[in-house]
């Protein structure tokens, strides 16, 4: 092929063997994150219960509730036991730690837990793919999740429970996932970035679904737990199987390295081989000086501050109903809850096919907030209904409706973070 086919494949204008095989290789930490992210729908369930009492308090006229026992004096007493419903859950860390009534606070901790360990990640894993590499911090959460993963399910108490879910959520929430992400995003040109950010989030959404078929056929949450994170081993490969980003060596003047990943490339792409002398420097901008940057960078210029601020609200927002909505299906929906959490996070599937094509048409600042408006408009909505004002099915297709356009705003803040915020020249 001709040097301009050449350039086009480098740039990511055009998608050879080579971008396919490492896109699909980038494309696994966003399953398993779904799976991780969505795991406490499943294990951590929380059942119909009521007090279990006596068997002669039956006879009594007692009335038994959740959390307390009406005797016939008038008088409450609290629960110590409780029976709990079998009809969708078997047992779940909620059932064999007792985390209802004046504990269920603590099951909300457990995933507000994990949030915070995405949070972590973020702020310190991000900096540190920028220093070390992406590979580096990528391969290293996929082992680490994939530890911590399998150690989740061998748990007796919640104290080292909650702790391994702030580690998933460091590694598998933040580390893996999002590295992946900026792998992809740097390995294709602007043409193709749309299209593979939905893909991505698409398996996400794959892994949620995964999350509610095992939780279907596997009732016990320990080994529903073990079979969570054994999913993590598809990423142990990753290390000789996956590239670190041609860009960002070539940013940190490692020329060398960057070009045999480019006549890598070009070798699987069935091309010629062999990246001549000046050609790198037709693509990349090489650095003036090695610099770093921080978070305090995002807050020097006026300009800075009011596109970093604007993003994080935006993120702010949209995390808390995305998972707001997704995490409380068994609450929010009736029905079956496995049903329902795969129906919910499928809900946006369809849409990755056409979104793509609207961004493109009509630029991603318009699309992005038409599907904020529309589905902060439906939550709105969906709050003030009165209860027994419309049937079950048609609040859960009203619900699903409006996850479907937040899980594609998602992608869409994704991607726009990128471009509204430029922080290296590739």
């Amino acid at each position: 092929m001709d040097n301009n086919n050449k350039r086009e494949i480098w740039e990511g204008s055009s998608l050879g063997r080579y971008q396919i095989q490492q896109y699909v290789l980038h494309l696994l930490p966003a399953f398993t994150a779904g799976v991780h992210m969505l795991s406490q729908t499943t294990v951590g369930a929380t059942p119909d219960h009521k007090c279990s009492v006596p068997e002669e308090w039956y006879q009594e006229n007692v009335t038994i509730g959740e959390c307390s026992v009406q005797m016939k004096n008038g008088t409450e007493e609290p629960c110590s036991e409780w029976i709990y419903d079998t009809t969708y859950y078997g047992n779940t860390i909620v059932t064999d730690w007792s985390l209802v009534c004046g504990q269920r606070w603590m099951r909300a901790l457990s995933q507000s837990i994990l949030m915070f360990g995405v949070l972590c990640g973020a702020m310190i894993l991000g900096p540190l793919a920028d220093k070390y590499g992406r590979l580096k911090i990528l391969y290293f959460s996929c082992v680490m999740q994939a530890i911590f993963g399998v150690l989740a399910a061998f748990c007796h108490h919640y104290i080292p429970f909650f702790i391994i879910k702030w580690v998933l959520g460091v590694f598998g929430g933040a580390g893996a996932y999002m590295t992946g992400f900026v792998l992809t995003m740097e390995m294709v040109g602007r043409k193709h970035r749309t299209a593979m950010g939905f893909g991505f989030q698409a398996l996400f959404a794959f892994g949620a679904v995964a999350v509610a078929i095992w939780g279907y056929f596997i009732r016990n949450w320990k080994t529903l737990q073990l079979v969570y994170g054994l999913h993590s081993i598809i990423l142990l490969g990753h290390w000789w199987l996956v590239d670190e980003s041609v860009g960002w060596l070539y940013s940190q003047g490692r020329k060398d390295e960057a070009k045999a990943i480019l006549e890598k490339s070009l070798k699987v792409n069935k091309m010629e081989a062999e990246v001549k002398e000046g050609e790198m420097e037709t693509l990349f901008t090489a650095p003036k000086e090695t610099q770093s940057y921080g978070l305090l960078d995002l807050l020097k210029t006026p300009r800075m501050r009011l596109r970093t601020i604007n993003m994080c609200f935006n993120w702010f927002s949209n995390s808390l109903v995305y998972y707001g909505l997704l995490l409380n299906t068994d609450t929010l929906l009736s029905g079956n809850p496995y049903l329902m959490l795969a129906l919910v996070a499928s809900a946006d599937l369809p849409s990755y096919i056409f979104s793509p094509y609207l961004v493109d048409r009509f630029g991603r600042r318009s699309i992005t907030s038409i599907f904020m408006l529309i589905g902060g408009g439906a939550c709105i909505m969906a709050a003030f209904t009165p209860k027994g004002m419309f049937s079950e099915d048609l609040l859960n297709d009203h619900l699903r409706f409006d996850e479907c356009f937040y899980l594609n705003y998602y992608v869409q803040v994704y991607a726009f973070s990128r471009y509204v915020i430029v922080t290296s020249n590739y």
